[in-house]
C-alpha cells in the first residue's frame, strides 16, 4: 500500500514538473523574447527528453513582401500566409546581402503593439521584431528603417513557427537598393537653373519697360515667350531624370508637373497678346504674375526637397552648410515674392501713372529721365537678380561637392 502511493506520489511531480517545463517553454515562445537566437534566429523548443525540435525542410508556406519607399524613408515589411496557414510566432531581422550571417541592421517600428515587440539584438536597439502573443496571425506588418549612412542592398530574414514543435527559418527576401544619387542630382541642378530663369522672367518686363521707356508690345510679348520656353527646356529633362532616378518617389515628379503646368498656362496667356487697351489686360497680367510667383515658389520646393535629399555635408542635418544656404535661399525667394507683389500693385506709380502702349504717353516718357522710383526700382532688380545667381551657384556646388 505505501508503495504505491509513493509511485503516486511520485507520478504527481514528475507531472508538475513536465507541466512547468511546458509552460515556460510555451510563454518563452509566446511573449518573442529569445535574445540567444539572434544570430541563428531557431526558436530553442525542446520535447521532454530535452531534444531540440528541428526546423522543417518543406517550402514554408509563409512569405515576407514589403513596399517599397523613397530612399531614406521606411520600408512597409509583410509577413504573411502564402495559403490558408496561420503563424503564431516569428522573428524578422534585416541584414546586409554581403554579410548575410552577420548582426542585424537597421531599425524597425512596430506598427501594431498588441501582436509585435521589438528585440536589441548585440546592444543595437530595435533592430530585430517578434511576436508579443502566440495569437494566430495570417498577415503582420512593421517598419523598416536602413543606416542613413548606407546605401546598400539588403535581405530580410524570418523565421515563422505553426506552433511548438513546428517552424520554418531562414525565409529570405532580398532587397536591392536603387541608386538614385546619380540621375536626380543633375535633375535637382536644373530646377536651380530654372529658378533663376524663372525669377529673370519675372523682373524682366518691368525692367525692359524702364530702361527703354516703353517697348513695344509684341516685343515684350517676345521676351515672355522666350523666358517660357526656355524653362520648359529645362524642366522637361528635369522631369525625365527624376522620373528614371527614381520613379517611387513621386514627390519629386508631382512638383515637377505643377511647376511645368504653371509655366505653360502663363506662355498660354502671353501667346493670347491681348492688347493694351484691352479690358482683360490687366487681368490677364496679374494671372502672369501670379503663374509666376507659384511656379517660383514649388521650384524652391523641388529644390529644398533635393538639398535634403543629398546633403551629407554634416554628421548632423543642423551642421549642414548646404542645408544653411538653401534656408537662406527660401527666405531670399519669400522676399522676391513680396517684392513681385508690392511692384506689381505699385506698377503705374514707377511707370509715371501711364498706361503701357498709348503712343502719345510713348513720345512723353521718351522726353523724360527716369524717377527715382524707376532707379529704385530697377536697382532693387539688379540686387535680386544677381542673389539669385549667387545662391544658385551655391547650392548646385554644395550639391555636387559634399
Amino acid at each position: 500500500m505505501v508503495p504505491d502511493l509513493g509511485n503516486k506520489y511520485l507520478k504527481m511531480w514528475l507531472w508538475i514538473v513536465i507541466s512547468l517545463e511546458t509552460i515556460t517553454k510555451v510563454h518563452g515562445y509566446s511573449n518573442g523574447r529569445f535574445p540567444e537566437s539572434c544570430d541563428s534566429m531557431s526558436p530553442v523548443h525542446t520535447n521532454r527528453n530535452g531534444i531540440s525540435y528541428e526546423p522543417q525542410s518543406t517550402d514554408p508556406p509563409f512569405e515576407i513582401t514589403y513596399d517599397p519607399a523613397p530612399h531614406g524613408q521606411p520600408i512597409t515589411v509583410y509577413l504573411k500566409s502564402k495559403q490558408s496557414n496561420k503563424f503564431t510566432g516569428f522573428m524578422l531581422e534585416a541584414r546586409k546581402m554581403e554579410d548575410v550571417v552577420g548582426p542585424a541592421v537597421g531599425k524597425f517600428i512596430v506598427l501594431d503593439s498588441r501582436e509585435t515587440r521589438l528585440l536589441s539584438c548585440h546592444s543595437s536597439p530595435d533592430n530585430a521584431v517578434s511576436q508579443k502573443l502566440s495569437s494566430e496571425k495570417r498577415l503582420l506588418a512593421v517598419n523598416w528603417t536602413s543606416p542613413q549612412e548606407e546605401n546598400l542592398d539588403y535581405t530580410f530574414r524570418a523565421t515563422f513557427l505553426q506552433n511548438v514543435e513546428t517552424f520554418w527559418e531562414a525565409v529570405d527576401l532580398d532587397v536591392k537598393a536603387r541608386n538614385v544619387t546619380k540621375l536626380q542630382e543633375p535633375g535637382t541642378v536644373l530646377m536651380i537653373a530654372d529658378s533663376v530663369l524663372v525669377a529673370v522672367k519675372t523682373e524682366l518686363p518691368l525692367l525692359i519697360t524702364l530702361l527703354i521707356n516703353g517697348p513695344r508690345l509684341h516685343h515684350l510679348n517676345k521676351v515672355k515667350i522666350l523666358s517660357c520656353v526656355l524653362c520648359a527646356a529645362v524642366e522637361i529633362p528635369a522631369l525625365v531624370l527624376f522620373s528614371f532616378a527614381d520613379p517611387i518617389n513621386v514627390l519629386f515628379i508631382a512638383l515637377v508637373c505643377v511647376a511645368i503646368a504653371f509655366n505653360f498656362m502663363e506662355l498660354f496667356i502671353v501667346c493670347l497678346r491681348i492688347e493694351p487697351s484691352h479690358e482683360l489686360k490687366e487681368i490677364s497680367e496679374l494671372i502672369i504674375k501670379a503663374c509666376s510667383v507659384i511656379h517660383c515658389i514649388f521650384t524652391t520646393a523641388i529644390i529644398f526637397l533635393g538639398v535634403l535629399e543629398f546633403d551629407n555635408c554634416g554628421k548632423e542635418r543642423e551642421d549642414s552648410w548646404p542645408v544653411k544656404v538653401m534656408m537662406a535661399y527660401t527666405v531670399w525667394t519669400l522676399l522676391f515674392v513680396i517684392w513681385v507683389y508690392v511692384s506689381s500693385i505699385h506698377r503705374k506709380t514707377i511707370l509715371g501713372g501711364s498706361k503701357i502702349g498709348s503712343s502719345k504717353n510713348r513720345k512723353e516718357r521718351k522726353k523724360k529721365k527716369l524717377s527715382a522710383a524707376g532707379v529704385i526700382v530697377i536697382a532693387v532688380q539688379v540686387i535680386f537678380g544677381v542673389g539669385n545667381l549667387c545662391f544658385a551657384f551655391a547650392v548646385s556646388f554644395g550639391i555636387f561637392w559634399c
